[in-house]
């Protein structure tokens, strides 16, 4: 049959432009391949970027903690926020790393009264009924996962800020650590070595990311960057990085206050 004179003769697929004709299956999945490695490249780069925002978000969170410390010790005759011991009622005498952050005990899974009884309130909790801090949310690290055994999400039922299980609650923080002589053990020699701001004697480690017996990986806020974020007493603020502080930190056991005083000078050398 002939064509009429004026008639479009029948155009291939093949020879359409590209503009006119859509992806074969080889081009998608060559894009596809090319974003999944893209994403593979840079993920390493976005998770990095959002551990260091989060140190960042520490440090300011320390630098409050430390200010509102001071605050209180000047309106406390000189007196840093102090521990009480829930059994023997002693004051400062650190028996165990742990204790140091400790901010409130009282009655199980119960929120933490604002204007409640000052005594039930310890170390830094102190800061949260007067106001030193302005949320009580800059008592626990932000590089931990809420559901994490030091994440602010053990504190935060049936409220945020309220006690667990066993009626405390507990900072992502170490306060104050330093004890006067951890070579005599007993409760002689975990006395607080800071108890008064006219006890400084020189730089000090006043605040810091929590280290204590039996430490993993998933309790050590900034593992991945092996190090700690560090409070002094003279109101600095600083990020400490030791790989082999981390290994001794490993190895740390309950009451083991000789091994926490090592390790405490290492991390203000690493930090000069």
């Amino acid at each position: 049959m002939s064509m009429k004179p004026n008639q479009p003769s029948p155009v291939s697929p093949r020879q359409l432009p590209a503009s006119g004709r859509g992806f074969t299956l080889i081009e998608l999945l060559v894009v596809i391949a090319i974003i999944a490695i893209l994403a593979a490249m840079l993920l390493p780069a976005l998770s990095k970027a959002k551990d260091r925002a989060k140190r960042i978000q520490c440090v300011s969170q320390l630098r409050q903690c430390a200010l509102g410390a001071t605050m209180y010790a000047s309106d406390s005759n000189d007196m840093f926020p102090i521990w009480i011991h829930p059994v023997t009622l002693q004051i400062n005498v650190m028996s165990g790393t742990w204790y140091s952050r400790y901010v409130w005990s009282g009655t199980p899974n119960t929120k933490v009264p604002i204007n409640g009884n000052s005594g039930e309130f310890n170390n830094l909790g102190h800061l949260f009924p007067a106001k030193y801090v302005g949320d009580g949310k800059v008592l626990w690290c932000p590089s931990y996962k809420p559901d994490a055994l030091l994440g602010i999400g053990q504190y935060s039922d049936p409220q945020f800020m309220s006690s667990d299980a066993g009626g405390q609650v507990r900072s992502g923080y170490m306060f104050n650590p330093w004890v006067v002589n951890p070579l005599m053990g007993g409760n002689a020699g975990n006395l607080r070595l800071m108890q008064k701001t006219r006890d400084i004697r020189d730089r000090r480690i006043l605040i810091m990311d929590y280290l204590g017996s039996g430490t993993t990986p998933d309790q050590l806020a900034h593992y991945r960057d092996q190090g700690w974020n560090l409070a002094f007493n003279d109101g600095s603020v600083s990020f400490a990085k030791s790989p082999q502080a981390m290994k001794l930190a490993a190895q740390l056991v309950d009451y083991d206050n000789v091994g926490l005083t090592n390790i405490l000078t290492m991390l203000e050398t690493a930090a000069r």
